[in-house]
């Protein structure tokens, strides 16, 4: 991990090739709060992509492009799962679902939509 302090008060966190956002340390903030924030965010991160990494090892459901696999496709503050079949996405979404429960995580069906 590695912490660098740049132009006037901002701060960056970075763990291997993960950058959190930019902190705006202000009058009044404390750098320990700030590292805290970044750091809950990039553990959140990586706690999240490890859920996906695991619920999409094991299918072969997806969308070939230029002969590769893509199961899933990832936005900074998005997550959009791929199939060419109504079955095969429902079997990525079961096992995302099954996953994530082992995680003590649910998804909310709310935000979840199906395009």
């Amino acid at each position: 991990m590695a912490i660098s302090l740049g132009s006037p008060n901002r701060v960056v966190i970075r763990i291997n090739s993960l950058h959190s956002d930019a902190c705006q340390l202000g009058r009044g903030v404390k750098a320990a709060h700030c590292l805290h924030c970044c750091l809950i965010g990039i553990y959140i991160y990586i706690y999240i992509q490890q859920l996906i990494v695991e619920a999409l090892e094991n299918t072969e459901d997806g969308v070939k492009v230029n002969g590769l696999l893509v199961k899933a496709v990832r936005f900074p503050d998005d997550q959009a799962m791929v199939s060419s079949s109504n079955a095969g996405l429902q079997r990525i979404i079961d096992e995302l679902n099954k996953i994530s429960n082992d995680y003590g995580m649910k998804i909310n069906i709310k935000k979840t939509q199906r395009l």
